[in-house]
């Protein structure tokens, strides 16, 4: 029983830390990251003037913030109580608190140093960390409680390999994303595929428009084309678990992963498309970042039940 509380109230966890995570993006957009210029207050208060839109915004994403550290608080409390759970989840319960902490820290940090690049890229991928120990423990529960779906009949190596190089590669793309965001970087390519376009002075004095696709590598706009181009390897290698998921026999769960994955990687590249398109506008930007992590969620997922299949079969 205490098994199936753990697995609810880490559900709750997840959640709340995923709504914290999608409001992050949506303050950064609306350039509210400094509409509290101070921490832990709120220009001196717990409770705001909430009537500006920019202040409400930051005060609200702390809130939410504080929500999910005290729900992480009855989720350790949870586990150090019940003796099954200590043997089986203290060390992972211990690393979340860490991760907490360290989120924390991070996001007093974002405020007191100006919201400094390197400060705001290490609080998101600090919180994909958070969330992946949360995620793991839900699924371990579920296998314990023998009610997760299996994603391969036989031990699968190749697959395992496969799917993690793909997880880390996602993580890198979401550490580039980071890096275009807090650069200010995505509107110095305002064209797509190509990078921009230029005007070239022809022998008859006429002028005539080229596409630039591959511009110096310099700046900003190495960190747009970077972007970019993992962009199109992570669909390449959507392709690849599609193609393994047939080819290894995987069962139908784990097919139906692949392919959610593929198709919300290409509704990515449409949703980026746009933001290039249209001037970044802040819903485009901030479904940009959800549909992102849903990626990376459903990639860690796939592989944990892969790593899972492989320690239970052998």
């Amino acid at each position: 029983m205490a098994m199936i509380w753990l697995r609810r109230l880490t559900l709750i966890v997840i959640v709340s830390a995923l709504a914290t995570m999608v409001l992050g993006p949506l303050v950064r957009a609306a350039e509210a990251g400094l509409a509290c210029p101070d921490w832990p207050l709120c220009k001196g208060k717990i409770i705001p003037d909430v009537s500006d839109y920019q202040i409400f915004l930051e005060w609200f994403h702390r809130v939410i913030g504080g929500v999910t550290a005290l729900a992480l608080l009855a989720w350790i409390y949870m586990i150090a109580r019940h003796r099954e759970l200590r043997e089986r989840f203290l060390y992972w319960g211990l690393l979340a608190i860490a991760l907490m902490i360290t989120q924390i820290l991070l996001g007093a940090l974002t405020i007191t140093e100006q919201l400094d690049a390197y400060v705001v890229k290490s609080h998101l991928l600090n919180a994909l960390l958070f969330l992946s120990v949360l995620v793991y423990v839900h699924r371990k529960i579920g296998r314990y409680l023998g009610d997760t779906p299996r994603m391969t009949a036989l031990p699968d190596r190749v697959s395992q390999i496969a799917a993690g190089v793909f997880l880390v590669a996602l993580f890198l793309q979401l550490f580039l994303g980071g890096r275009v965001s807090t650069n200010h970087a995505g509107l110095v390519c305002p064209s797509f595929p190509a990078c921009y376009h230029e005007q070239e002075i022809q022998a008859d004095g006429t002028k005539e428009s080229r596409a630039v696709y591959f511009p110096p590598m310099i700046g900003n706009i190495e960190k747009h084309i970077t972007h970019r181009l993992m962009a199109y390897a992570l669909t390449f290698g959507a392709i690849g678990l599609v193609i393994l998921s047939g080819r290894r026999n995987w069962l139908e769960p784990g097919r139906r992963l692949s392919y959610i994955i593929f198709g919300a990687i290409v509704v990515q590249i449409i949703v980026g498309v746009i933001n290039v398109l249209y001037r970044v506008p802040i819903g485009v930007t901030v479904l940009h970042s959800a549909v992102a992590y849903f990626i990376y969620l459903s990639s860690f997922i796939l592989w944990l039940e892969l790593t899972f299949d492989r320690q239970r079969t052998n």
